[in-house]
């Protein structure tokens, strides 16, 4: 269920991550800002950024799943009943 949250804020995050930045620039910007709206203004850059973040890591880690051997296959192989290149060995008796 986490994931999935995830999932739909980054996708959020990405449709609006323009408007969203260009739009705390021009707050920044602004002098007679409350010092409240500026920390709100700061926490929700730094949010955007460990999402951004976490992106990357989902990415990076996507990337290296078709490196990765998995416990069930090395455990077959290690049985003799998955040859060399994946194909499953049948035996008959």
């Amino acid at each position: 269920m986490l994931f999935i949250s995830f999932l739909f804020i980054l996708s959020h995050n990405q449709s609006y991550e323009t408007a969203w930045n260009v739009q705390d620039e021009e707050l920044l910007e602004t002098e007679n800002l409350q010092s409240r709206l500026k920390i709100a203004i700061g926490v929700r850059v730094g949010e955007k950024k460990v999402l951004q973040r976490i992106d990357d890591i989902f990415k990076q880690r996507e990337e290296e799943l078709d490196g990765l051997e998995y416990y069930q296959e090395r455990r077959l192989k290690d049985l003799g009943l998955v040859g060399d290149n994946g194909e499953i060995i049948f035996w008959e008796t």
